[in-house]
């Protein structure tokens, strides 16, 4: 009398598992390459510059150790955010008429331009890399131009208005010493008029005899106090003054961008990653639910 054969274990069928997770882990592989060649590519265009932000000032009588490259790079930063800024972006996409091109507002288009920009700025030759990543290879090019061409401007105004705020500064110091000076000035002439006295004031008259007139006499040590402050302070203010004075060499373009030949992203990897590891969750799931059926199916 024959025995009778006993079922299959579950675990016989594992085999089954092991064969559809294999399989959808390559087709999920497979199918992410193919994904990837219908993906937008990145083209990446380059134009250069060379640079020239107004270093920070330091006093040759400081006597204290400055940070200069701390403050050399806020002033280099500053500009680059500048660059990068709603504005200067904005004219930009204004410029090229781009939300007529890409059908988007000036808001949405300047963030599609801030997500492949990227500004490189190398602090030992002052060459700035404005880098534009863009789908269309064309357009990266002439966005990348466009902005470079924008540099120059930014980085003038900038100074300009680092110019106007230091000498506002100035003003504001020696402003007080100005107007005593002035005011000492003009009581010296009334006082010389009440004594019949007509001169005309300069800083290098001498007065004389005239100083025997005690309100004179009392005008005229006002008036050189005053003088003396006002020329201290101016004499302070020089070197700072003559910094903001001295002309900046102009930022020129060095290198202008090009129609990049060959695309630069997306990596095909993270693709066949990402569809290799749904292949693996889709297929362990099938290879379960097809191991389970065999094993009740057929004993």
């Amino acid at each position: 009398m024959k025995r009778r054969r006993g079922r299959r274990s579950l675990v016989w069928w594992s085999w089954l598992l092991a064969l559809v997770t294999i399989a959808g882990v390559l087709g999920g592989y497979q199918y992410g390459a193919m994904k990837w060649e219908d993906a937008p590519k990145d083209y990446l265009s380059v134009a250069k510059l060379a640079v020239n932000i107004r270093p920070p000032f330091v006093s040759q009588k400081a006597g204290v150790e400055l940070s200069v490259g701390v403050m050399a790079n806020a002033n280099e930063q500053e500009v680059l955010r500048r660059i990068e800024s709603e504005e200067v972006l904005g004219l930009l996409v204004t410029r090229l008429d781009l939300t007529g091109r890409w059908d988007l507002s000036i808001s949405d288009a300047v963030n599609r331009i801030r997500s492949g920009l990227l500004l490189d700025l190398d602090k030992e030759t002052d060459i700035l890399s404005v880098q534009v990543s863009l789908s269309d290879p064309q357009e990266a090019a002439e966005v990348a131009n466009a902005l470079a061409a924008l540099v120059p401007e930014t980085v003038s105004e900038f100074d300009a208005l680092k110019k106007a705020a230091a000498f506002e500064l100035l003003k504001a110091e020696s402003q007080p010493l100005e107007d005593l000076e002035s005011e000492a000035k003009e009581k010296l002439t009334q006082a010389l008029t009440n004594n019949g006295i007509n001169l005309k004031l300069t800083p290098e008259i001498d007065l004389g005899p005239y100083q025997e007139f005690k309100d004179v006499l009392t005008a005229k040590v006002e008036w050189d106090s005053a003088r003396e402050d006002l020329l201290e302070i101016q004499k302070e203010q020089g070197e700072y003054r003559q910094y903001w004075l001295r002309a900046l060499r102009p930022t020129l373009v060095t290198q202008k961008a090009e129609v990049p030949p060959n695309f630069v992203g997306p990596p095909v990897k993270p693709f066949q990653m990402r569809w290799a590891t749904y292949g693996l969750t889709a297929g362990m799931f099938v290879g379960s639910l097809l191991m389970l059926l065999c094993w009740k199916l057929f004993p």
